[in-house]
């Protein structure tokens, strides 16, 4: 959003703010711009902007006062003004500090007219006027006779007070604001305040339209929440682009000249292309050496856990299988796999809300370890209308485990528990486990939770035909890392 006049050299000549971090609109890292009038947007639109346009005005003008306090027989009250930051170089300070003392050595010999300088203090001190930088703007205005200024959100303010505004620039610059009166030079300032203090209707009547084009008035803040509205409701940031301005073969700007001293202009799109594919590359081998890495620490952390080759453990994950599962589900209770955050850490879990049980039956019968967390959700921790849920794990038909957790009276209860249980063979080539959860004493908000339940065994040779699933996904189809090979 601008939020008030453009100004040749602040698009241009700013070097304090603008380089060497980057550039003012050139080009626009944005969707959209909303600019204050149809001459600004001419103006963006000559820099390829057209199509992320949105004429919208200032909505903080939009409930400025026009009130005008004349009193008859006061001197005429001219108001001298410049911007915040009267220049944005040596160039346009010296520049602006010769205008100044022009226009003071002018008035200081028309003792019948009252000169207000709205400058800043500096500016003040260094030709020798008093600086009046009392009450608002808006207030200041509401008793000129007219206004001198420099390119500046003033001159609008002082065009919707319907004074008479004349814009000062010494430089042989570009206007980026039109007015019905300029002084370039000091022999400019005679006749110019002669004509703002007496305007002829023909320079008015141009100030009018000029005014039009520089400001689209009222109704700023609707515009500009409609534009808000319009880009969240875009399924994508940026419209399609199609090419708004007509072809031209001179005035086009080309950044790569203009700013040549940036990286992002200083190569061709060719050249960019290249680097970033090069970078891109060299992230991918950065990955792809910390996934080995993180592979072989994760093997060699396993076998010294399971005490066996790797390529000999099988796995069966209960949550990954969770289709494949027998239920019995009362109300309130239900089952689901989802994420739950505990310890600071988000887990992905198997909900089994009481009552409710699950039953799964796994291929394989060999003897092996059931690994698993259970514990009740956050959320019901304080709960006055929860209470104790019993955790029941059963394999063939044998409970392994049989658990109550309270966390409404029991705070020590308020985390995982961890179990590793020894689960003997079978004898007839496969298991079947049984969770089940049950509320004690009822069964509402009894939100209960395993973490990662897995059953794992050992089998020497990979069975015919494939793992079908079963081998840990890290020993499936990669081995430890070596420095410099292309990983599978």
């Amino acid at each position: 959003m601008i939020d008030g006049v453009l100004e040749w050299s602040y698009v241009w000549n700013n070097l304090s703010f603008i380089r060497p971090w980057g550039t003012l609109l050139q080009p626009l890292i944005g969707s959209d711009l909303c600019v204050i009038g149809r001459h600004q947007a001419r103006i963006l639109a000559s820099m390829g902007l057209g199509s992320r346009l949105h004429v919208v005005g200032l909505p903080r003008l939009d409930r400025a006062s026009r009130e005008r306090i004349v009193s008859h027989g006061e001197k005429p009250r001219i108001v001298v003004a410049t911007p915040r930051t009267a220049a944005h170089n040596v160039e346009q300070q010296a520049m602006a500090l010769r205008a100044l003392r022009d226009l003071r050595a002018w008035f200081a010999g028309q003792t019948e007219i009252d000169v207000v300088w709205r400058i800043a203090a500096d500016l003040a001190e260094d030709i020798g006027v008093a600086p009046d930088i009392h009450g608002s703007m808006c207030d200041v205005l509401a008793r000129a006779t007219a206004l001198i200024s420099f390119t500046s959100t003033c001159v609008l303010e002082g065009m919707l007070k319907g004074l008479p505004v004349a814009q000062v620039d010494y430089r042989p610059m570009p206007s980026y604001v039109a007015s019905a009166w300029e002084i370039r030079c000091a022999d400019h300032i005679p006749n110019v305040v002669q004509e703002l203090l007496y305007p002829p209707p023909p320079k008015l009547a141009w100030q009018d339209a000029c005014f039009c084009d520089e400001l689209e008035a009222g109704g700023a803040t609707d515009r500009l929440a409609a534009v808000i509205r319009d880009a969240m409701a875009r399924p994508t940031p940026y419209a399609a682009e199609g090419d708004p301005q007509p072809a031209r073969v001179h005035g086009r700007l080309d950044y790569r000249q203009i700013h040549s001293e940036l990286s992002a202009f200083a190569v061709s799109p060719s050249a960019v292309l290249q680097y970033e594919l090069a970078a891109a590359y060299g992230t991918l081998r950065h990955t792809k050496h910390e996934k080995g890495i993180l592979q072989r620490e994760c093997i060699e952390l396993s076998e010294a856990f399971a005490g066996c080759d790797i390529r000999q453990l099988r796995t069966y994950s209960f949550l990954d299988r969770i289709a494949e599962a027998k239920s019995s589900i009362r109300p309130p209770g239900n089952a689901a796999v989802t994420f739950c955050s505990m310890d600071g850490r988000a887990s992905r879990v198997l909900a089994l809300n009481a009552p409710a049980e699950l039953t799964f039956a796994v291929p394989a019968g060999s003897a092996g370890k059931l690994s698993l967390a259970i514990g009740m959700h956050p959320d019901v921790w304080t709960n006055p209308q929860s209470g104790p849920c019993r955790f029941i794990v059963k394999a063939d038909a044998q409970v392994m485990l049989d658990s109550t957790i309270d966390t409404l009276q029991d705070p020590d209860d308020r985390k995982w528990w961890w179990f590793e249980l020894a689960v003997p063979d079978s004898g007839n080539g496969a298991h079947a486990f049984t969770f089940a959860t049950q509320g004690v004493g009822g069964d509402d908000f009894r939100w209960a939770l395993w973490r990662n339940p897995t059953f794992l065994w050992v089998e020497p040779s990979a069975p015919e035909g494939g793992t079908d699933g079963f081998m840990p996904r890290m020993a499936a189809g990669f081995d430890f890392y070596v420095p410099n090979r292309t990983l599978a």
